[in-house]
């Protein structure tokens, strides 16, 4: 319908607007009226509105000072159009904050995002996800236990979110996939794209097997290095715990970790790697209070959660061919 359509062009444009935060966009959803557009405020407007002075960085600089907030509502909304016209050609799709099919557990976050765009599905919002995350350079055992407990994690009903990385996260998404269950991606990018490139095979099957790829960010949104920690506070959001399976001091995964720990999620380290070179970091948050886990069991008993019949065929052969691929 047309007024969905203006709604969701209004969405688009307003998630364009570069000096905005998230929760200022949340707030202009709610109370702006999208037949009207951008075109209505001013940064004048805007400031009075939100009750605040709008960051500098947006502001050319003059000599004189700074000058007027850049406001150019109908780049944004030519913008957004082009936005809208691919999500519908390519089958992708967003959900604003205040939209019924918006993840409620990322809802309740500290820092939420506006929107959500996806390929494929959106995860159950009665089920709850477990976030596996590692190294980019792990060790084989890192390959081997992250296939092996994502697979376990498969077979007992617990989908697999992480992010698409090379490494501990790309090992866990093909456990999951070869025992047949779902796992999702939060994207450091727009979802137009898969970053690693070497990744989009990998991408594609999660999003055959109904999974998918979350990003917070427009398409075409590059890969840019500040995105990867701002996407791990979704990834953190979206799970009610997270297990770090292989991570040195330096890893971003403890990043994850510690989003996790701020919204009050459960922090796990895998038992298996706790004495591999590359675990530090995971050594730090076992020492800090993070259990230890050499299987899922307990932790889906704890969810009433329970073993999938169609994964009883898994066994360690499965183990060792997701390790060679990745």
């Amino acid at each position: 319908m047309k007024g969905d359509r203006d709604r969701s062009r209004f969405r688009l444009a307003l998630d364009r607007v570069p000096f905005l935060r998230a929760r200022d966009k949340i707030r202009a959803d709610y109370v702006l009226d999208p037949k009207a557009g951008l075109s209505v405020l001013s940064p004048d407007r805007l400031e009075a509105f939100l009750g605040r002075r709008l960051g500098s960085r947006s502001r050319p600089r003059t000599p004189a000072g700074e000058g007027p907030l850049e406001w150019v509502p109908d780049v944004w909304e030519a913008r957004a159009e082009k936005d809208l016209d691919w999500l519908e050609s390519s089958g992708a799709g967003f959900c604003a904050y205040a939209d019924p099919d918006y993840p409620p557990v990322l809802r309740e976050t500290s820092r939420p995002p506006f929107l959500v765009y996806y390929r494929g599905s959106l995860p159950d919002p009665e089920t709850p996800l477990l976030g596996m995350v590692g190294t980019r350079y792990p060790t084989g055992r890192g390959l081997e236990t992250a296939a092996r407990l994502a697979a376990e994690a498969a077979g007992l009903g617990l989908p697999v979110v992480s992010g698409l990385a090379r490494g501990i996260d790309a090992a866990c998404h093909r456990g999951v996939l070869e025992a047949g269950g779902r796992t999702w991606a939060v994207l450091g990018c727009g979802i137009d794209a898969v970053y690693p490139p070497g990744n989009r095979e990998l991408a594609a099957r999660m999003i055959r097997a109904g999974g998918g790829l979350l990003s917070e960010y427009p398409p075409g949104t590059e890969p840019l290095r500040y995105h990867f920690p701002e996407r791990n506070r979704i990834l953190a959001g979206l799970c009610r715990a997270v297990l770090v399976v292989e991570a040195p001091r330096d890893s971003g995964a403890l990043i994850t970790a510690d989003f996790a720990l701020e919204e009050g999620r459960d922090v796990l380290v895998a038992e298996a790697c706790l004495d591999s070179p590359r675990a530090e970091g995971c050594v730090r948050l076992r020492a800090e209070g993070a259990p230890a886990v050499a299987d899922l069991r307990e932790l889906a008993e704890e969810w009433g959660k329970s073993p999938d019949r169609r994964y009883a065929a898994a066994d360690a052969n499965l183990f060792a061919e997701t390790t060679e691929r990745g």
